[in-house]
Parts: structure tokens; C-alpha cells; sequence
């Protein structure tokens, strides 16, 4: 089930096509097909996505492949707190360099998936860690992501087990239908 929320102005302004190419030049480095990189250069879908995440201030939010940070760069607008988790290290190093000073932005550099079946361990344990606002409720925990192709279907699946509250994200075509397919089709 997929719905649109209503957009939300923010101060926040997704890169364009060209400013990611730039960015990607600076750090010596280029989108990579075996991490199944691709980078959001849509406002309008920036927004959609961070709508249906219903973020509310100090929200946990997990951010698989945060890229060069166009959604997170969203996200903090909104007042979440990041879990960025990022595998390639020279897009790790820029998204370090751009928001490493925020306090709100958290990054694992790593895989957010240990194996198939398995949460990175530093994700999981920030998952479990239970941290709560002075008010003594619980922080959500969210995922909110434009995920890469190839852990899509398993994250999505392991974060459900270990209690993420809600999932807002992108996929390409094939995983979505994959996820919603109905057990024995072809799908």
C-alpha cells in the first residue's frame, strides 16, 4: 500500500543531476553498481518519501544508502535523529564531512546487513538501545531511505523483525513487486 502525503515546505533542497556529479568528482569517486547506487535528484519525491515517514522531532530514523545525503539533508530539517548507514567509504567520508557536526547524524559505515538474515550489529544495537526523550516515551524508530537494489527485500524484512515502527521508502519496480507479491507467483 503506497499513499501520498501532502507536502511539507522545508528549508532543505535536493541535489540536482549535476551537483551530485560534482560532488561524486570531489571525493575521486562514481556511482557503484555492486552497492546498487542511485541518487534521488527529485524535491518533489525527497518530500513524498519524508511525508510518508510522518516524521515528528527527535524521531530515530535509519537511512540505508543515504548516498550524497539529499534525503537526510531533509530528514534533519524535519528534526529526526539520522542513523545514516553508508557502505561505500568515500560517500561515508563526504557525508561525514557535510554533517558530521550535527548531533542529530549518526553514521555506520559498513553493510546494514552482517548476512542475509542479519542486521549489522552496530545498527541492531542502536535499534535496541532504547533511547528515550526526557519525557520518558519512547523515540520512534523509522526507516526512511531510497534503498539500494540488492538488500532491499532482506532489510526491509529484518527491520520489520527487529521492531521498526514504520517504513517509508523507495525501491526499484522488481523488489516492489517482489515484496508485495502473494506466496507461490511468479513474483
Amino acid at each position: 500500500v503506497f499513499s501520498v502525503c501532502s507536502v511539507v515546505k522545508s528549508n532543505a533542497m535536493a541535489q540536482t543531476k549535476q551537483q551530485i556529479q560534482q560532488l561524486l568528482a570531489a571525493a575521486n569517486t562514481g556511482p557503484r553498481h555492486r552497492f546498487g547506487q542511485n541518487f534521488m535528484i527529485d524535491q518533489n519525491l525527497v518530500r513524498i518519501v519524508a511525508d510518508a515517514g510522518e516524521i515528528a522531532p527527535g524521531d530515530r530514523v535509519i537511512e540505508v544508502g543515504p548516498g550524497t545525503g539529499t534525503l537526510t539533508e531533509e530528514l534533519l530539517s524535519r528534526g529526526a535523529q539520522v542513523i545514516a548507514v553508508e557502505i561505500d567509504r568515500d560517500l561515508a567520508a563526504m557525508l561525514r564531512e557535510r554533517f558530521g557536526a550535527d548531533e542529530r547524524f549518526h553514521l555506520i559505515e559498513g553493510d546494514a546487513l552482517a548476512g542475509k538474515h542479519e542486521l549489522n550489529a552496530e545498527l541492531r544495537s542502536t535499534l535496541t538501545a532504547g533511547q528515550r526523550p526526557a519525557s520518558g516515551a519512547p523515540t520512534a524508530s523509522k526507516l526512511i531511505a531510497n534503498l539500494p537494489y540488492n538488500i532491499a527485500s532482506p532489510l526491509v524484512i529484518e527491520l520489520l523483525i527487529a521492531g521498526v515502527d514504520l517504513l517509508a521508502f523507495t525501491v526499484q519496480k522488481e523488489v516492489a513487486d517482489r515484496l508485495r507479491a502473494a506466496a507461490g507467483s511468479d513474483a
